[in-house]
Formats: structure tokens, C-alpha cells, sequence
């Protein structure tokens, strides 16, 4: 719009001054700078110049552009001229390639053979007669020869050049300076197989006449020429020399194409068409002369000029009738546009012409009405694509939230899988994963213990440095929340997950945390259920971002939670499949299997592992002093002394039976094996048992075996520790023994 109000400021100035200036320099001054004048100045440059340009450009072109034209209809006379030729002659060869073929030459028929050449020089009037020559010497001919018993031609010559080739054209000199050609062949007759020659002598009539076939111009002369460029046949008749004297040069240098002599004099120059006979080795020679056609420049001048003179005055006519009536309509035209430009969508143009400025005004119109539509439809488009915008974004946050739960839950049931029977890991992991599901910023874990009370086990915060859950150490793990008590105690007694947005509104809720923390603003609690036996409940307080827990998280938690009972259940069954009541430790059994594992382990990658096996010194005598039940104390306490010196996760500890205790320790040799066998030997030593007036000491014996050194079979391996085991006890008790070869085996294990 900016860049049409100088030029609409500029019209309106001078309009006013057309109003208010009536002498005749403002009139002057109007009409000169007026659309009309322009349009007749423009009309008039846009018409007269090009054509001045283009008549000057067509006359100073048209010799050129007409020669041009005369020497490609020469070309195009002298190739027709070689192809008739080239199949004239192609029908000569064949011909005589027929005659060589004969079957009276193989069967010796010289006479048979004679008279089938008689029978095609009579049937062919494009050959004069046949000839055979034998020895060099002329045998038979189909026709005499006038004044000679032989025909003029160096027979030895011909018989040399077929040896090299299939055939051979050969001029023939005649009477009187007139030439005549033919086509020469090799061949064997008789039972002797006798070389011979066949001469086919061509009718020179038959090749004027293709010659005559191909002369369009008056002033056109076309000849034949053989292999040494000596004419053959010519057309029309006359004296060839002095058209040979002209060509000698392009004849010498054997250059093929149109080439104009003696060009800087129209009246005596003329065009020259030199073509071969292809495959023959005979020419074409087209000569003709441009003054023949120059009477055409002339006249496409003389008609060009009129043509202009014609156009200019016309030109200046129309433009005077009709600058007016095409002046008025853009000018309506371009007011129209500036307004539509400035914004006046409803801008229109009142015309009824039916020229292109009235067809241009229509189409203003109609884009105006158009466009007015378009918005309208734009805007309702545009609603509708917001709409789908946001229904798309919806749906990806669909998918992205069912991309994170299907993620999560995958997480979740492959770290509980990792775990295996640790429930405390489990119950770390699974509090964890349910505040990192919610976004929640506390979590807690409670579980019923024997008394059907619900006891707080696990405290979690989010940490912003790490972003995760970290758990809290110290927390008050006193609380008992009975069924039926608070929102924990109504979850266990339902069964069924409390949401609450203000849980200080509930006439269940009981801050049972510090108090020195935020109170819950959000607060959801859900049941650990298993076949409706609901044994725990996870809390968790506050989303990160300050929102509720949505329905999305809520369904999240309780497929989690349904999921963390079941690997809860699974963990405490599998637990009491593989390890020992009393202690925790693995049973035989199960420590069997995690052996023979380890055995295929280490044999499949040239690896080793150790054996401690022990026992408790004097351990029936502590029973007979002290009873059953403080001897069980005692296994417990050895049996967790054992779990905290060994590698968790890597070491397999097993209670063998009885007071015997049994540790797997992968790759690791013997004296890696001593080194933990002292340090659990001087733990137990050390360590302080309860009883019931004094604390109680009592030491164990360690044996060691190693994989391969000492054995390669479970058994084997076994045996060995006993029997190291069975060497420290008769050595004073109290202390490890690695396994040598001298011990033997004493062992009945």
C-alpha cells in the first residue's frame, strides 16, 4: 500500500492543477503527461520501433537466410541423386552375384551358362550386354562390339582388384569421348575350375535418367563421376569441361558437402553439391546458380517495405482511437486497487466494456468478492486446524503417557526381577518407582508385620541434585496404625486407594510425619492387595509441579502396585523354596544348583572359584550347656555375620546342615579364599553372642578348595573342603586350611 501513495499523491496534484491552471502551457503540460499520451507514446515505441528493427534485421538477413535455403534444397537433390544411384548399382551387383551363383558353372554347363546371360540382357533394359573374360581375354559377350573383337579395358587390372574385393565398378572408354561403366565379378567354371570374369555393362541412359530424376532448377546440372572424378553421365546434355574446370579444387581436395563459387557476385555465383555414392566409390556433382532465386530478395524486399509503411500508418491510427477508451478504465482500475490496497475490501469497479481492461475490471471484481470469501473461509479453517491442532496435541500426550507407563512398569518388573529374594531391595525399588511414576516429592512404605498392625519401612524424598528418590535413614519406625485407623488404616481394612487434593480435610488423616515438613497438599494411599488380601500401602505426598494426581496417575500407581504385591508374594515363596528357616541362608539344594551353574560358568570361560567349608567348634557341647534354642541364636548370628562379610550379590553362602556352613566364592583361587576365611574366622571369634546371664564366644573351622586345581567335580570339590575342614580340627580348631594333595581325602561328604 506505501508504494502507491506517491504515485496517487503525484495524480492528485495534478489534477488540481488541470482544474485550476486554464492557459495553455498547464493544458500542454496535462496532455503530455496524461495516461492517454502515454499510452499513444508507448503504443506507437512498443509497435513502430521493433518493426523498423526487425525490417531492418530481415533485409540484411534475407540473401543470407535464402541461401541458406538454396543450398539445403541442393543438398537435399544431390543425396536423393546418391541414394537412386546407390540402389541402382545395389541391383547391378546382385545381379551379377546371380550370375556368379548359376548352377550351370557348377555343373561345367559353359554353353547353358551363356545363354542365361543372353535371357538377362534381354530382360533387363538397365545393362547394354554381358561380357565373360577368360585368361584376360574376352571369351563371350552378349552383344558385338562395334569395330573391336575385345572390350577397351585392362582385364588383367580388373582380375588383380577382385582378388581384394567382391566386385569392382570399371569405366568403360567408348566412341567419340563418351564413356560407359560396368560392374566386374570373379568367378570359377568349368570342371577345371578356370578363373573367370563376368562384366555386366550398364545402360548409360538408365543413370541419366535417375540423374534427370533429381533436377529441380533451371539452372541445375548434375553428373556422375567415377572413382577418378572423370564424368560418366551428365544432365541435361552438353559440355561438362568447363563445369570440371571450375570444381577441380574441391574434385583434388575429395571434400563431400555444398560450397558456393565465386559468392561476391550474385549474378554469376553458383552452388556446388558434392556427395559419394556411398559404398560404390562413384560421386555426385550438383551445380547450380543463384541468380536463379535472387529475383525472390528483390521482390521480399520491395514487399517488406510496403508491409511497414502499411503497419506504421496504421498503428498511429489505432492508437489515436483507441489510447482514449483504454485511458479512462485503468484509471478507474488503479483507484479501485488503491483503495483495496488501503484495506476497503468492499472496493468494486463499475464498467460494462468488453475488452481486456473491461475483462481486467471484471476480474478485479470478482478477486475482491473472492478474496472476501477466501478470508471468511480462512478463518473458519483456521478454527477447525486449531481444533485438530489441539486434538493432535492431546493425542500425543496420550501416547506419550502410555509410552511412559508401558516404559515405566517394563522398568519396574525388570529390576524386580534382578532383586530376587532381597526383600529389601524389592521394597526400595518399589517405593521409588512409584514416586517417580506420580512425580510425587515423598513417598512412604508400610507393611502389616505379625501383630496386624501396619508399620512404617520405607521413607523416601525426591533429591532435585540427583533426580530420583533418595531414601531417609533416620526416620520414627515406632509408628502402629491398627485396620480401620487413619487413611493407611482404612486402606487396609477397604482395600481400596484413597485420593485426597486437601488431606487435612479428612477426619482420617493423621500427621504422623515431622512436623517440621510441608503438610500434604496432595496426598494418594494405595493398598498392596493380593487375592484381596491387602498386607501394606504406599503413600505418597505432593507432586512436584504443584497439580493434583490426575485419573492417568492414579491408574499408573495401582497397575504398579498391583504389580509390586505379586513380585512381593513371588519373592517370599520363592524365598522360603530356597533357603534355610533358622538362618535365610541358601538350603543345600538350592546351593547344589547355584554350584553346578557356576561350575558351567567357569569351564566355559577358563575361570575359577573357591570353596569355604565350616562348621562351629564344639558345637554339640554349647548345645548340651546351653540348650537348643540358644544354639539356634547362635547359627542366626554366625549366619549373619557370614552375609556381612562376603560379596553380596556375588558370593553364595548355604547352610549345609546342621552347624555346617558352606560359601561359594566366584573367581576367586585359594588364597583370595584365605584372606576371607581369616577375616570371617577372627569376625566370629570376636563376636559377642547374647545369653542369658553373659555374653557367649565361640570360633569356627574353615576348609578351602579350589576349581580346577583341587577338583573338576561339585562332589569332588566338596569333599575336599571337608577334608581341609576336617584338618584344621585336628590341628587345634579355630583357623582356616587350604586343601593340598598330601591331606588325602578323609571326608564322607
Amino acid at each position: 500500500m506505501d508504494s502507491f501513495e506517491p504515485l496517487l499523491a503525484e495524480v492528485a496534484e495534478k489534477s488540481e492543477n488541470s482544474e485550476s491552471r486554464k492557459n495553455f502551457w498547464a493544458r500542454t503540460y496535462s496532455y503530455f503527461v496524461s495516461i492517454k499520451t502515454k499510452l499513444l507514446i508507448s503504443f506507437l515505441a512498443l509497435t513502430i520501433l521493433p518493426l523498423v528493427y526487425m525490417s531492418y534485421v530481415l533485409m540484411k538477413n534475407s540473401t543470407r537466410g535464402l541461401f541458406s535455403v538454396i543450398m539445403r534444397n541442393s543438398m537435399a537433390n544431390a543425396r536423393k541423386a546418391s541414394i537412386d544411384a546407390d540402389r541402382f548399382l545395389d541391383g547391378i551387383v546382385d545381379m551379377a552375384r546371380v550370375i556368379r551363383g548359376d548352377q550351370s558353372l557348377a555343373q561345367g554347363d559353359i554353353e547353358g551358362f551363356r545363354a542365361r546371360l543372353g535371357e538377362l540382357d534381354q530382360r533387363y533394359t538397365t545393362i547394354e550386354g554381358i561380357y565373360t573374360v577368360e585368361n584376360g581375354k574376352l571369351s563371350f559377350g552378349t552383344m558385338d562390339l562395334t569395330g573391336n573383337e575385345t572390350l577397351p579395358l585392362d582385364f588383367k587390372a580388373i582380375e588383380r582388384g577382385l582378388t581384394a574385393r567382391d566386385y569392382l565398378l570399371v569405366t568403360i572408354p567408348g566412341h567419340d569421348g563418351f564413356r560407359g561403366a560396368g560392374a566386374a565379378l570373379a568367378f570359377r567354371a568349368g570342371k577345371d575350375k578356370t578363373l573367370q570374369t563376368v562384366i555386366i555393362h550398364i545402360s548409360l541412359l538408365a543413370l541419366r535418367n535417375i540423374l534427370n530424376e533429381n533436377v529441380s532448377g533451371k539452372t541445375e546440372r548434375i553428373y556422375l563421376l567415377d572413382q577418378v572424378f572423370t564424368p560418366l553421365t551428365w544432365f541435361p546434355e552438353g559440355d561438362p569441361s568447363r563445369d570440371m574446370e571450375r570444381v577441380r579444387d574441391i574434385l583434388g581436395d575429395k571434400k563431400y558437402g555444398v560450397y558456393s563459387l565465386d559468392s561476391d557476385n550474385l549474378g554469376k555465383a553458383s552452388i556446388i553439391t558434392f556427395l559419394p555414392v556411398v559404398g560404390h566409390g562413384w560421386k555426385i556433382l550438383l551445380m547450380q546458380r543463384q541468380q536463379e532465386v535472387y529475383s525472390l530478395v528483390l521482390s521480399f524486399r520491395e514487399n517488406l517495405n510496403l508491409i511497414l509503411i502499411l503497419t506504421i500508418v496504421s498503428a498511429i491510427m489505432i492508437s489515436l482511437l483507441f489510447s482514449r477508451g483504454i485511458a479512462v478504465p485503468i484509471v478507474r482500475v488503479s483507484d479501485a486497487a488503491n483503495q483495496f490496497a488501503a484495506g476497503k475490501l468492499d472496493a468494486r469497479i463499475d464498467t460494462h466494456g468488453r475488452d481486456e481492461v473491461g475483462q481486467l475490471a471484471r476480474n478485479f471484481n470478482f478477486m475482491a468478492e473472492s478474496l472476501r470469501a477466501k478470508i471468511s473461509e480462512l478463518n473458519e479453517a483456521y478454527s477447525e486446524l486449531q481444533e485438530r491442532a489441539a486434538t493432535i496435541e492431546e493425542t500425543n500426550r496420550r501416547l506419550d503417557r502410555r509410552v511412559f507407563e508401558v516404559g515405566t512398569l517394563y522398568d519396574v518388573s525388570q529390576r524386580m526381577g534382578q532383586v530376587g529374594i532381597d526383600t529389601d531391595r524389592l521394597l526400595d525399588i518399589i517405593l521409588e518407582k512409584a514416586m517417580t511414576a506420580a512425580g510425587a516429592t515423598r513417598g512412604s512404605l508400610m507393611l502389616l508385620n505379625d501383630d496386624d498392625s501396619l508399620e512404617l519401612n520405607r521413607v523416601m524424598k525426591w533429591d532435585d541434585p540427583s533426580g530420583s528418590p533418595r531414601a531417609v535413614e533416620s526416620f520414627e519406625c515406632n509408628i502402629q496404625i491398627k485396620p480401620g485407623e487413619g487413611l493407611a488404616g482404612r486402606v487396609i481394612r477397604t482395600g481400596e486407594a484413597v485420593v485426597l487434593d486437601d488431606p487435612s480435610s479428612d477426619p482420617d488423616f493423621k500427621p504422623y510425619e515431622n512436623q517440621s515438613i510441608d503438610p500434604p497438599r496432595q496426598l494418594v494411599c494405595l493398598p498392596l492387595s493380593l487375592k484381596k488380601n491387602t498386607f501394606g500401602v504406599i503413600n505418597l505426598v505432593n507432586k512436584a509441579d504443584g497439580t493434583a494426581f490426575t485419573d492417568e496417575d492414579i491408574s499408573l500407581l495401582k497397575t504398579l502396585a498391583g504389580q509390586a504385591a505379586m513380585a512381593l508374594e513371588n519373592a517370599k515363596l520363592f524365598k522360603l523354596a530356597i533357603t534355610d528357616g533358622l538362618t535365610g541362608l541358601f538350603m543345600v539344594r538350592h546351593f547344589n544348583v547355584r554350584m553346578e551353574e557356576e561350575l558351567k560358568r567357569s569351564r566355559r570361560y577358563d575361570s575359577q572359584f573357591s570353596l569355604l567349608f565350616m562348621d562351629i567348634d564344639h558345637f554339640k557341647n554349647f548345645n548340651d550347656t546351653y540348650g537348643h534354642q540358644r544354639g539356634d541364636v547362635i547359627l542366626v548370628h554366625v549366619a549373619e555375620l557370614i552375609r556381612q562379610t562376603i560379596r553380596q550379590d556375588l558370593d553364595i553362602p548355604g547352610r549345609y546342615g546342621g552347624e555346617e556352613f558352606i560359601v561359594l566364592l566366584p573367581e576367586t583361587d585359594s588364597q583370595g579364599a584365605l584372606v576371607v576365611a581369616e577375616r570371617l574366622r577372627q569376625t566370629v571369634e570376636k563376636f559377642e553372642f547374647p545369653g542369658e546371664d553373659e555374653v557367649l564366644h565361640v570360633t569356627i573351622s574353615i576348609g578351602i578348595s579350589m576349581y580346577p586345581t583341587d577338583a573338576a567335580d561339585r562332589m569332588e570339590l566338596v569333599r575336599m573342603a571337608d577334608t581341609a575342614l576336617y584338618f584344621s580340627k585336628e590341628n587345634g580348631r579355630n583357623k582356616a586350611t587350604i586343601y593340598s594333595d598330601n591331606m588325602g581325602v578323609v571326608s564322607e561328604k
